[in-house]
């Protein structure tokens, strides 16, 4: 099993990073094969021209894609910026087609203060519909970002911190689970993107 996790921050040494990273520890302690997307030093375009013609032959676009479509599941980790989802991440469905379609997605809001939960409304709401992606129920927040997750041992921290540690990796487990159940759906043969490409 793969889960490809998305770090949605464009600024360097981000907190959406670390917790990017720290989760993907976690991961291989599930013996979870991982990789990275750090949507900072991926250079998709963001001033359109012609779109189409970008999103099918930009090369980071392909290698985007190429990265997704191999992938069972996703993480995609959200900072807030002025109550909303980061533009990189925003820009970067555009470009994933039907890559991430139909595949178990779990989402993460990470906030400096006591946020986070907008960008993950936002991206539920407006990012699934021709993507298909699958969100599950189980989400994270990680709130006062700069003071948690700095460290793997579950014991150390702040309560606060212990607590998003064993919720974090419960997550991951649920994330396991469905990626590993909605692959029948895939295999099922019931999916019709050619008749029906578009959500409603």
């Amino acid at each position: 099993m793969k889960i490809v996790l998305v770090s949605g921050s464009s600024r360097k040494d981000s907190q959406s990073l670390k917790v990017t990273r720290w989760l993907e520890k976690k991961l291989h302690d599930l013996d979870v094969e991982t990789e990275i997307v750090d949507l900072q030093t991926l250079e998709l375009p963001i001033r359109h021209g012609e779109i189409w013609e970008e999103i099918e032959s930009d090369p980071a676009a392909v290698s985007l894609r190429t990265i997704l479509e191999f992938a069972d599941g996703y993480v995609v980790v959200t900072p807030e910026w002025h109550g909303m989802a980061s533009p990189a991440l925003k820009n970067m469905f555009v470009y994933v087609k039907k890559t991430m379609a139909d595949k178990a997605t779990m989402l993460v809001g990470v906030s400096a203060a006591v946020g986070g939960a907008y960008p993950i409304t936002e991206l539920r709401a407006s990012t699934y519909k021709n993507g298909r992606i699958n969100y599950i129920p189980e989400q994270l927040l990680i709130r006062d970002a700069n003071n948690v997750m700095n460290s793997d041992d579950p014991s150390e921290g702040s309560e606060a911190d212990q607590y998003l540690k064993k919720r974090g990796l419960y997550a991951l487990t649920v994330l396991k689970a469905y990626s590993e159940a909605l692959k029948s759906v895939r295999d099922s043969g019931v999916i019709d993107y050619t008749t029906y490409p578009n959500g409603m």
